[in-house]
Formats: structure tokens, sequence, C-alpha cells
């Protein structure tokens, strides 16, 4: 008996209320833990278990029902990213793109700070080299560079088929693997970290997001390309929303706090435009999949709404 996409009652439209609510209540509660119960030199909790509990526990269930909705749902069967004309989700596609190129520059400057750190030594054996440059965190930040380029020039296409209603990006199905790879090499330096995952909240957090994101780009990669996206289709709505709130929940309070509350950011872990401009436009596709999904028709309109 066919389980996915076979519950009429499972409304997609839904989730997208549920996720703009999720964003400020968990933004609230992280700038509230972020001010009160954590040591932001050092990152670690300084007490507010319950509030942690609390917080952890409302983000999994949120992304838990994103997931459950998005999978039961018979409306996930339909969901279409492109051709879609949305000129908020290209406009959101370009400025990503450009937090990109910034995440290029400061990758690279990140991977020349660690090399300059290195001893001659390390590099006399080509294989002791090798490991050296990746528990340094040397080679995958300059790789996270490295992506962020082609990542940002395949999101540039995306939005401009989002701009014009087209769907150039199904012929670039190379190029769709490049936010993959940023994103995994992202996960990559935060693991040559040498800290406590769980003690340090924003260190657990992003690893969390950072799964979520290469998922979600695994989707949309496959779903643009029209490789197997028949089967994958309900997973666009589902770990879009749960990235986008996990990485503006976030952002948003490191970005409050940097801008009016003083030293309450630790500096190992600052607002990162990438991942908040990231977390907006996952957001934006999630709600073109939704609305392609619940509209019998799908007539464009000058402001980017799907009527």
């Amino acid at each position: 008996m066919k389980i996915k996409n076979s519950n009429d009652k499972f409304i997609l439209s839904l989730l997208g209320p549920v996720a703009y609510g999720s964003v400020l209540l968990l933004s609230v509660l992280r700038c509230f833990q972020m001010v009160k119960f954590i040591d932001s030199t050092t990152g670690f909790f300084i007490g507010g278990a319950w509030l942690k509990v609390l917080l952890y526990s409302l983000l999994a269930i949120v992304c838990l029902a994103f997931i459950i909705i998005s999978y039961f749902s018979s409306q996930s069967a339909k969901v279409e990213v492109l051709p879609f004309k949305n000129s908020v989700a290209g406009a959101l596609g370009i400025v990503f793109s450009l937090a990109l190129v910034y995440d290029f520059f400061a990758s690279l400057g990140e991977s020349a700070a660690l090399l300059s750190g290195l001893s001659a030594g390390a590099f006399y054996n080509s294989k002791d080299a090798f490991k050296v440059l990746m528990a340094s965190g040397t080679l995958p930040y300059a790789m996270q560079g490295f992506f962020a380029v082609f990542s940002a020039i395949y999101i540039v296409i995306v939005s401009k088929d989002f701009f014009k209603g087209s769907n150039n990006a199904y012929k670039h199905k190379i190029l769709a693997l490049a936010p993959i790879c940023w994103s995994a090499f992202k996960i990559i330096t935060r693991f040559v970290k040498q800290i406590s995952y769980i003690k340090v909240s924003d260190l657990f957090l992003e690893l969390i997001m950072l799964a979520f994101m290469i998922l979600f780009f695994v989707t949309l990669s496959q779903v643009l390309s029209g490789v197997y996206s028949d089967d994958t289709r309900w997973r666009i709505p589902a770990l879009g929303f749960s990235s986008a709130v996990i990485a503006l929940s976030l952002n948003i309070p490191r970005l409050i706090l940097t801008l009016f509350g003083g030293n309450f950011v630790n500096a190992e872990y600052p607002f990162s435009p990438a991942d908040a401009l990231f977390g907006l436009f996952a957001f934006a596709v999630s709600l073109i999949a939704i609305k392609s999904a619940t509209s019998d028709k799908q007539p464009i309109d000058n402001t980017g709404v799907i009527n």
C-alpha cells in the first residue's frame, strides 16, 4: 500500500504560517538564551537547561512536522519549482549569490591564515601534508571558497529563471552539484574545530543546519534537473522550511545582538550572510513549491506572485 503522498488531509499551505511563526518564536528564545545562558567568550552554556530543552524540542517538533506533512500530503506529488516567474525568489537568489561571493573571499582568507600558521616540516611528505591541510582546516576552507564561486553561478542561473519564468537550470546538472559541495565543505570546517559539539550550542545547531542544507540542495538539484524528481518533490518544502527555520533562527539573533546587544555573540560563530540569505532563499523556494502544488493553474504576474 502506498503511504507517501497518500493523505488528502495534510495541507501544504499550513507549512508557510508555521515556518513564519517558528522563526519568530525561536529567534526570540535564542536571543534570550544568548544573553542570559551562554558565555559569549567560550560558547558554553552557563545555565538555563530548561530553555535549552525547550528550544531544541521546539526545533525538533517543527522540523518533524514539516517532514511528516510533506511526506504524507497528496499535494506534494504536484510540487514544482521551475518554470515559475517569481521576482521575490529571483531577487533573494541574486543577493544570496553575492553572499556566496563574499564567502569565497572569507573562506580563502581563513585558509590562507591557517596555512601561514603551519610549519614547513609538515609538507616534506605528501601524505602527511594532506593530513595536516585537512586536520587544520586549510584545505576544507579553500574548497569551501572554490565551490562558493560555482554555487553563486548556479544560483544566478536559477534566479534568472525565476525572473523570466524559464527553466535553464535544467541544462546545468553538473553545476547543480556545486551548492552541495559548498555545504559539505562547510560542515567539514566545523568538524575540524577541537571543541565539544554538544556543549557549544552554536556549533551543534550549525551542524544540524548544514546537514539540512546539504539535503535541501541535493533535492533541489534533483527536482530542477529532473533526476529522480518524482520521488523527491515532497522534500522541497520539508527540507526547505526545516533548513530555513534553523538558519534564520541562528542568524537573526546574531545579527540583532551584533547590532544592538554588545558582546553577546561568540567571535567564532558570528552572523553569516551566506547562511542567513540561504535561509531566505530556501524559504522562498519552499513557498513557490507549495503554491505550485495547491494551485489548479499557474498564472504569473509582474510582482512575482503566482495566483
